[in-house]
């Protein structure tokens, strides 16, 4: 199950060879490599925090870019996520789900998108409900075929 999550901030990208991804900006005329952490607070990870692959094509990918907190249970999740139209549209964003062990999930409960190309390129920022458990806890992208991208680190521990 390790080989099927893809995590970046100081690690390899699943499905990259150099554990770099050259990340578009929003208006999709390149940008800079998606390799390290930024500067996050206790409230903010910012930075990418990963990096999740189609299964099977390099052409289609999600960064997530920064997690912060909309008060104390409700995880923002900013997101690009970039598909070269080899496959058809972008998946709907409001498909993506947080995963945790035994095979539960929570959808996002509110969407806000910065850019909505679905041919192309989509950015945004997706709202859950974190659930309360100690299990890994992973965020998956659109409907399906994307890896899920390891999040547990990321989550403030219990107050």
């Amino acid at each position: 199950e390790a080989d099927s999550t893809a995590t970046v901030a100081g690690t390899a990208a699943s499905g990259s060879g150099s554990g770099a991804v050259a990340a578009p900006d929003s208006s999709g005329s390149g940008g800079a490599a998606a390799t390290g952490a930024g500067d996050g607070s206790a409230d903010s990870h910012e930075g990418v925090v990963g990096v999740s692959f189609f299964s099977g094509s390099d052409g289609y990918y999600c960064v997530v870019k920064e997690l912060s907190w909309d008060g104390s249970d409700k995880l923002v999740v900013h997101f690009m996520v970039y598909g070269d139209g080899s496959l058809g549209d972008i998946q709907d964003p409001r498909s993506s789900r947080i995963t945790w062990p035994p095979g539960r999930s929570r959808t996002s409960k509110v969407q806000e998108y910065s850019h909505d190309d679905r041919t192309r390129l989509v950015t945004g920022k997706l709202t859950f409900n974190v659930p309360t458990t100690s299990e890994r806890v992973a965020f998956e992208f659109g409907e399906q075929g994307y890896m899920p991208i390891d999040i547990t680190d990321f989550l403030k521990p219990d107050a």
